[in-house]
């Protein structure tokens, strides 16, 4: 079975509502027939139809692993900064769930994956710090003053989930 994007052309119907309509509607139809269909095409003729479709089927399907990460990484930086022995134990069943999550969804068993993904300490960060020079009227320049009473541009680590660029703007 094919499916293009249906009535996106002449009709003009939005491309972006065809792919959530299309995938959805298939998605249901095999959950209902399991094992009546190998596989589905969904054929597009655009970059951007493309690009909608693709989003629609790593969205429904990928989206566990987002958010197993993002709560790890939560988990983490509570565990790392919070005081209070029930809040730590709260923290690290999050952290548990997190892995037992991955664990389910890619029959990888649970101590591999506590071992690989939740095994750092501290913060959570790639690991990535930036720095942004601001400038006031191109004669004066922001700078910081650290903990270890130097001088620097403001900056900090980069957490999970958000750019460089990102994070130069929350600083700035």
């Amino acid at each position: 079975m094919a499916f293009c994007c249906i009535s996106t052309g002449v009709f003009h119907f939005p491309n972006k509502r065809a792919a959530e309509i299309a995938v959805a509607t298939v998605r249901e139809w095999l959950k209902e027939n399991q094992g009546k269909m190998d596989y589905v095409i969904f054929n597009v003729f655009k970059d951007e139809d493309k690009k909608y479709y693709e989003r629609e089927l790593w969205i429904k399907k990928e989206c566990w692993l987002q958010w197993s990460i993002e709560l790890q990484s939560l988990a983490q930086i509570g565990l790392n900064y919070c005081k209070d022995i029930y809040d730590k134990e709260r923290y690290q069943r999050i952290r548990d769930i997190s892995a037992e999550m991955v664990s389910f969804m890619t029959d990888i068993p649970n101590m591999k994956v506590k071992n690989l993904f939740c095994n750092e300490s501290g913060y959570q960060t790639p690991k990535l710090d930036t720095r942004a020079a601001i400038f006031l009227k191109m004669k004066k320049i922001l700078l910081v003053h650290e903990n270890d009473g130097k001088w620097s541009l403001p900056g900090g680590w980069v957490d999970v989930n958000v750019s460089v660029g990102e994070k130069c703007s929350k600083r700035g």
